[in-house]
């Protein structure tokens, strides 16, 4: 095969491999790039009289059999490729479930692709709840139908005496087949993530996991990138912030609009967007009966009260981040909400079962929360640059997620991925909201005072030296110095320099801890982590994040026929960083958020 190789796209089932693949490849089609592919489980044979066998029939064969007949259909979609115009690509499902022995595993054998390795692994993934939906369909691997008359059966033969389930116990059986449905889907997707990660690495290929609710052009842009590693960028940006903001007010708030924004506008520099939420799945609600509750926090209600407690259920999905039409996926006809997931009939619900259904969901939601950072780290760790998108959003501090991914970063950079970039992007609003936390909040300022005091007393030590004539200078001359902004006399011949030199020597190591503290509670990172090609950071004024226009292409727009990108110059900014790496100089924006200059706000900060 010809060096630029092949791209394999692989999904768990339920996330539309073969219908994802024929939009992008109709997407790359459309801007004339011709596109060649073969998808494994068209070129399934029996080997006894080469007829072709269904992957659903293949599954319930021996493991061995099955390995065998799977890695001779992968072996024939590469050879097909060889010679084939334009761009080339092989799918299949890296991971298979027998549903007789509940057994997951993996036909690949990766020594088969030693001869022909992969240029770029592809990873398509989606929420739990979609695959579930497809997946539970009457005639699929997980049909609801199927697996509530299995688990009837059981519940029967475990009653005594034939006694027959009530309505409601029914009810609930229905919902705990769809957690433990829910539940088999997670090992599925994560086993998928696992052999994906362990085949690119083995190929020494990039992987690039890709939610199928980015837009297809994402898609496309990665497969046009075969040759050379995909330039992707992982955005970290709160999530439960925003999503708090709704629950409270019934509307979303505009990070999430600014938030969708960023991949259309970046794929038009070649940088493709890997965004957090197009997976979202951490949303089960279990609320919280605010009456009659006994002090623990376990509901009891009596007849005097009789007011059904809330059942759990879903709270609404980030909003996706461009109209179905446009997505990897097509969810025209499908239900991305999935808020009747818990539901029960009116006549179903009492204290006991709404009990019982609540701790099916706290059980799922624990699941889906353990499954949260192994996710968004595998991207993390796949995606050398970082955009790190107004992280103070609503606080003026940084969410945990985000930090936890940033923290994530410097552990891979530091290991040795020195090309790795992250530029963190705030607006004066945020920084504002943080530099008012730092002011009335005596805790916070009491931190932030003592970091600015640390920082000064290296610099500055740095600058007169620690030791002269026999004498040390100690933390405590230092703090004289800072704090007093004078130097006594019988310092002054002891100290390498004159007075006026030592005090502007102070002010020089009071404006670099100033900044390298901001750096930090800007970044989240240490002050040492300073490195203006790798880590930057933006202040932007809040009204220049996004551009909103109309649009003539339907298709293509937002609500109202808004077409919502992030600004010129703010992308072109973003850009300039992770192509060429642009420094950023981000004190004087900085100064904009304070009432006087950067080193009056340090000295303030000196003083106590």
């Amino acid at each position: 095969m010809s060096d630029d190789g092949y791209v394999l796209v692989c999904a768990a089932p339920g996330t539309e491999l073969r219908s994802g693949v024929e939009r992008v490849k109709e997407y790359l089609s459309g801007s004339g790039v011709p596109v060649s592919h073969f998808d494994v489980e068209d070129l399934l044979k029996v080997p006894e009289d080469d007829s072709s066998i269904a992957i659903q029939d293949l599954v319930a064969r021996p493991k061995a059999k099955v390995v065998e007949i799977w890695q001779t259909a992968l072996g024939l979609a590469i050879a097909s490729l060889e010679d084939s115009p334009g761009v080339r690509l092989v799918s299949c499902h890296l991971t298979l479930y027998n549903s007789i022995r509940s057994e997951f595993y993996t036909p690949m054998d990766v020594a088969v692709l030693d001869k022909h390795k992969p240029s770029v692994v592809l990873l398509f993934i989606d929420d739990i709840f979609d695959m579930y939906s497809r997946l539970s369909r009457e005639g699929e691997v997980f049909s609801e139908k199927v697996a509530y008359e299995h688990a009837l059966r059981g519940v029967k033969e475990r009653k005594k005496n034939g006694v027959q389930l009530t309505d409601a116990e029914e009810q609930l059986l229905h919902v705990e087949v769809r957690a433990a449905g829910l539940t088999s889907v997670l090992s599925w997707r994560r086993s998928e993530m696992i052999h994906a990660d362990a085949l690119a690495r083995h190929c020494y290929a990039p992987l690039v996991v890709l939610g199928v609710k980015h837009p297809r052009e994402l898609g496309a842009a990665i497969i046009r990138a075969r040759v050379a590693r995909p330039r992707t960028v992982y955005v970290s940006h709160p999530i439960s912030r925003p999503r708090s903001t709704e629950i409270t007010s019934g509307t979303w708030p505009e990070i999430v609009r600014q938030c969708n924004a960023i991949p259309r506008s970046l794929v038009a520099h070649d940088l493709v967007a890997i965004m957090p939420t197009a997976i979202d799945e951490y949303r089960i609600s279990v609320e919280r009966q605010t009456a009659a509750v006994k002090q623990d926090g376990v509901h009891e209600r009596t007849e005097e009260d009789p007011e059904p407690l809330p059942r759990p259920g879903l709270h609404k999905r980030w909003p996706l981040i461009e109209p179905t039409s446009e997505l990897i996926a097509d969810y025209a006809a499908q239900d991305v909400e999935h808020s009747d997931l818990f539901d029960l009939p009116e006549e179903s619900q009492s204290n006991n079962t709404l009990g019982i259904l609540a701790g099916v969901a706290r059980t799922l939601q624990a699941s889906i929360r353990a499954e949260v950072p192994f996710r968004d780290h595998l991207l993390v760790g796949w995606t050398e640059p970082c955009l790190v998108f107004r992280p103070l959003y609503s606080k003026g501090e940084f969410s945990g997620g985000v930090e936890a991914e940033i923290g994530h970063w410097k552990d891979v950079k530091t290991t040795g991925s020195a090309t790795r970039q992250l530029l963190v992007v705030h607006t004066r609003d945020d920084v504002e909201a943080m530099l008012e936390t730092i002011a009335r909040k005596p805790k916070v300022r009491n931190l932030v005072s003592g970091t600015l005091k640390r920082r000064f007393e290296i610099d500055l030590k740095s600058r007169i030296g620690q030791k002269a004539h026999g004498f040390e200078l100690g933390a405590r001359t230092v703090l004289e110095i800072l704090e007093g902004g004078v130097v006594r006399d019988d310092l002054l011949h002891r100290l390498p320099m004159e007075e006026s030199k030592v005090l502007a020597a102070r002010g020089e190591s009071l404006d670099v801890a100033a900044r390298r503290t901001l750096f930090s509670f800007l970044t989240s990172l240490e002050a040492e982590d300073e490195d203006p090609t790798a880590i930057g950071v933006l202040v932007v004024d809040d009204d220049d994040v996004v551009s909103v226009a109309r649009e003539q292409d339907e298709v293509r727009s937002g609500p109202d026929g808004e077409h919502v990108s992030l600004n010129q110059d703010l992308t072109s900014r973003i850009q300039r960083f992770f192509t060429k790496g642009t420094p950023i100089e981000f004190v004087r924006e900085v100064e904009k958020c304070l009432p006087g200059s950067l080193r009056d706000w340090a000295e303030d900060l000196a003083g106590g």
